[in-house]
């Protein structure tokens, strides 16, 4: 995202499915190490309705970012949404995403 904005990013969940989880791992700049997501919600979608949400956020700007998994229960979903609500210094990052 450009620098200090929030934004989203919408992942297909192909085949569609239950979601017990998500697996994330932050960003990071890899040089300055100047960017990364701070709070987060991540919205689970059946179509155009919503059938799960959690939020959460990372504790720290991280040099070298471990994935972490998010609880988010969803009877069926065929995408999901990330959505970045602050960051750390310059912006966000995020590195990985993944539904299970």
């Amino acid at each position: 995202l450009p620098d200090a904005t929030g934004g989203w990013l919408d992942v297909r969940v192909d085949p569609p499915r239950a979601l017990s989880k998500v697996r994330l791992t932050n960003g990071h700049n890899r040089d300055y190490n100047d960017r990364a997501v701070r709070a987060y919600r991540i919205e689970a979608y059946d179509g155009d309705h919503m059938v799960g949400q959690t939020t959460g956020q990372f504790p720290a700007l991280a040099p070298h970012p471990t994935p972490v998994d998010v609880p988010l229960r969803a009877p069926h979903a065929t995408r999901i949404r990330f959505v970045v609500t602050s960051w750390f210094s310059l912006g966000s990052a995020l590195a990985e995403i993944h539904p299970e």
